[in-house]
This record gives structure tokens, C-alpha cells and sequence, in this order.
């Protein structure tokens, strides 16, 4: 918040992750209700399912998601989206409240849920593992993303990008994210970043 007060350019986002589902009550809830309202923060995320590491608090995880979403439409701000081996369910409940701007972070899915994520007012945001040799599904998912709904991350300090993965990551390494993007797409890197750079900006209008 500090940084954001000195520079504009900054933008703050703030939510529980899935994972805290079984720690998070109503007064955490109102808390964060009350810092959205008063626009402290710029973005409610990241936000959404993890069926990943642990299924045994699903429902709890369901009902953070749902009640966060529903603080993001009070306040008119954009959610950041935690998509991890909950696809059909998360997908379900944003199709069921979002009414506002969506960020799928760090996009990883098949083209088939790209397209569905695209007719929801979204961006797709697209992370180190793009230029990993394994990264099957990213080529045709970029392929197929119009660019004026891509925006890059680095989800730093983790999945960096090659030429520096086993290193940790750095806001800086989103140039590798923004090349590998434009050598598939075969677009002008200049005219591409500015296009991301608008498109991130959007989100924020």
C-alpha cells in the first residue's frame, strides 16, 4: 500500500487463497468486505479452487471462492483467479456470481477451457511455464488467444522462465514470458507488449 501511495503505477491485490479456506471466518471476511469497499486494494485475488494438494475441505473452499467473488461485485473490482485441478467447479461458480473483470493467473488448461474462460470478460494471463520444453497445451492456447486478452506474469518468485528456471524469479524475467508469446504468435514484440500493456491497464478502468 505504501508503494502504491508513492507510485500510481502499482497496483495492490489481495484475497484468501483456497488453501486458507479452513482458517478464514466471517470477521475475516467482513475485514476484507471493509478494505475492498474503501478500494484500498486494486484486485481481489488470487481466488479460487485447489484440489491439488488436499479434496477434504472442497465445500470450504467453494464457499470462500463464492463469498469473495460476491465482495469483488460490491466493491466493482476485478478478481485474479487460482484455477489448480478444479476446473469444472470453479468454472461453474464463476459462470454462477461474477459479474466482474476476470484475471485467469498463470493459465495452464487445455484450449477448450481457454475458449470458455475468454466468453466470461476475461484475460488470460500467461506465465514462466510457457517456455518450459514440457509446456504441451500453452503453444496452441496462445496460438488461439486473441493478444487484446493476454496479459503476462511471473508469478515471482517461483516458475521462472527459461533461460533462468532452478533460479528464483524476478518481475524482470516477464520479458522471456512476452518473447515466447510473440515467437508463437509470430507478432512484433514492441506492438505486442504495448497491446498487453493496454490490456493490463483495462482491467483497471
Amino acid at each position: 500500500l505504501e508503494l502504491k501511495e508513492k507510485d500510481s503505477r502499482f497496483k495492490v491485490a489481495f484475497g484468501w487463497f483456497p488453501g486458507d479456506a479452513k482458517e478464514i471466518d466471517a470477521s475475516k471476511l467482513e475485514q476484507l468486505k471493509t478494505i475492498a469497499l474503501s478500494h484500498q486494494i486494486d484486485c481481489l485475488g488470487e481466488i479460487g479452487l485447489d484440489y491439488y494438494w488436499d479434496t477434504s475441505f472442497n465445500d470450504l473452499q467453494k464457499d470462500l471462492f463464492s463469498h469473495q467473488i460476491e465482495i469483488a461485485n460490491m466493491a466493482n473490482l476485478p478478481i485474479s483467479i487460482h484455477m489448480r485441478e478444479s476446473t469444472k467447479d470453479c468454472m461453474d461458480i464463476l459462470k454462477q456470481y461474477a459479474k466482474t473483470k476476470i484475471i485467469f493467473h498463470c493459465f495452464s488448461g487445455s484450449k477448450e477451457t481457454m475458449m470458455e474462460c475468454l466468453k466470461m470478460n476475461s484475460m488470460i494471463s500467461f506465465a514462466g511455464p510457457i517456455t518450459f520444453k514440457n509446456a504441451r497445451q500453452a503453444p496452441e492456447c496462445i496460438s488461439a488467444c486473441p493478444i487484446d486478452r493476454i496479459i503476462t506474469e511471473t508469478d515471482s518468485p517461483y516458475l521462472t522462465p527459461v533461460p533462468y528456471r532452478g533460479k528464483e524469479n524476478e518481475p524482470m524475467y516477464v520479458e522471456y514470458v512476452a518473447k515466447k508469446i510473440c515467437e508463437i504468435k509470430q507478432l512484433d514484440e514492441a506492438s505486442a507488449c504495448r497491446q498487453i500493456e493496454e490490456n493490463f491497464n483495462s482491467v483497471f478502468d
